[in-house]
């Protein structure tokens, strides 16, 4: 009796394959986009695990309820589409993600509501009722103790919030940080803000680090009034890196980076229609600023060498940007620290798994040449920062896998890697090391900021210190 052929997408993982019913093996269709399957039996729910070319079933083996396992048997032969997939780890195989339409959580829905607000919802430049003045001392005090571990996992998020369009788009229509000089002196300029507001009292009406929040918090109206104006508004829409001089490579990591997340990057949440008229600079901006200056340390502290972050310091270090995304125009409905530490850790893992991943998965050029724009700038304080390095080791922080970028590092990149790892997650363990970093960093932002350099520095030739960076101008 013959049978009626149905294909349904099953995931999508970079392959086309078919299953003939009567054998149950899967055959390459030859057209690497999508896995379907061929049957006449009720289509998968979406889950399928792969061993030796074969289906073995949909149900939720292998935890399939997150998505799906690709295993190769030893000796079998893997068709040619796969093989790229199954180098990873030959034993566990390769984790697919779920083509899921999971829901957010109800705070994550809250906080994207903020897509179509204005990024400063006029609070005032006062302490609010809810600010615990020990928690907020805490969080100053962590910065104070971890800086180093706090400054890597920001230049980390930076490379995840890059991906973002809406928030890429008007970095590049400021034509202030396409280039690594260019970069450089804006985000030194940022990290020396930050270390100001945590130096400094920011409720202090006459301290230092009060007006400079409160400056800071001028720019970002201004620039939000320009980005959205009749005049700005659609150039910024169809801006690209390429519009500012710079020629795309003819094979960018980008692309790889593109082919190595589709097959393990579950779809992320829609935070805005197509079609939608964008708002920037607005409240889902702010917060997900916010995020990036506190998410990942708060997340995964000991892979980030705060190996001794105590739980009551990292709840003062939410509460601190709490405080700072108050003074900043942030709504507190909107507010990404308004939340104890377990709620604000799992809303970090959950903006982790389906707004930046997902984000990165669809990174273009523009993407990558930002991110090595920042890298290379930053290289010139700190040595040792690379794109294919600096998202390998996102890989390993946020549990994706990236082969063939691994493939396309030098030696000298893959060294620095491995290096950066070892420093965070071993020798950072030792009582005092990150004492010790933390002034060197210290030091050479002195020195860079064009400050008297510590004594430690002082010995060197001049020929062996970091530039000056000349303060960079937000106006």
């Amino acid at each position: 009796m013959a049978t009626t052929s149905k294909t349904t997408t099953v995931l999508h993982t970079g392959i086309n394959i078919s299953e003939d019913p009567s054998e149950h093996r899967l055959k390459e269709d030859g057209n690497p986009s999508a896995i379907t399957n061929q049957c006449s039996e009720q289509p998968h729910n979406g889950y399928i695990t792969v061993t030796n070319g074969c289906i073995l079933n949909d149900s939720e083996k292998n935890g399939a309820k997150q998505g799906v396992y690709l295993t190769q048997t030893e000796g079998s032969e893997a068709a040619p589409g796969m093989k790229e997939i199954l180098k990873g780890d030959a034993k566990q195989g390769i984790y697919l993600a779920q083509m899921d339409d999971s829901e957010p959580s109800p705070r994550m829905k809250e906080l994207l509501e903020g897509v179509n607000e204005p990024g400063d919802c006029g609070n005032p430049a006062e302490p609010p009722p809810w600010l615990d003045r020990h928690l907020f001392e805490l969080g100053r005090q962590f910065y104070k103790r971890f800086l180093i571990c706090i400054f890597f996992s920001d230049l980390l998020a930076l490379v995840m919030m890059f991906s973002i369009n809406r928030i890429l788009r008007p970095l590049i229509y400021t034509g202030k940080s396409d280039t690594p000089w260019k970069a450089v002196r804006r985000y030194v300029s940022t990290i020396t803000h930050v270390i100001r507001w945590y130096s400094g009292d920011v409720w202090n009406k006459d301290d230092e680090a009060h007006k400079d929040v409160l400056r800071i918090r001028l720019i970002h109206a201004r620039y939000a009034s320009m980005f959205n104006s009749s005049l700005h508004h659609p150039r910024v829409d169809d801006v690209s890196v390429s519009s500012k001089g710079h020629t795309e490579p003819e094979c960018p990591l980008s692309s790889t980076l593109q082919q190595d997340l589709q097959y393990q990057i579950c779809p992320g949440y829609k935070v805005q229609d197509a079609n939608s008229l964008t708002l920037y600079v607005s409240q889902w901006d702010m917060l997900v600023t916010q995020y990036c200056f506190m998410g990942l340390i708060v997340s995964h502290p000991r892979k980030l060498g705060a190996w001794w972050a105590t739980d009551e310091e990292l709840k003062g270090f939410i509460h601190f940007w709490r405080g700072l995304g108050w003074l900043l125009g942030t709504d507190d409905r909107y507010n990404f620290c308004n939340g104890s530490l377990e709620e604000t850790r799992a809303l970090c893992l959950e903006m982790e798994q389906k707004i930046m991943s997902p984000s990165m998965a669809a990174g273009d050029w523009n993407f990558e040449h930002m991110c090595n724009a920042l890298l290379s700038g930053m290289n010139e304080i700190i040595p040792g920062l690379t794109f294919p390095g600096m998202v390998r080791f996102l890989g390993d922080l946020i549990r994706f896998s990236v082969p063939n970028l691994t493939r396309r590092m030098t030696f000298g990149e893959s060294f620095r890697y491995w290096l950066m790892r070892f420093f965070l997650q071993v020798v950072f363990i030792i009582p005092g090391v990150v004492r010790i970093f933390n002034g060197m960093l210290r030091g050479v932002l002195d020195v860079s900021t064009g400050q008297q350099p510590p004594l430690w520095l002082r010995w060197l030739p001049k020929s062996s210190l970091p530039p000056v960076v000349k303060p960079h101008s937000y106006t």
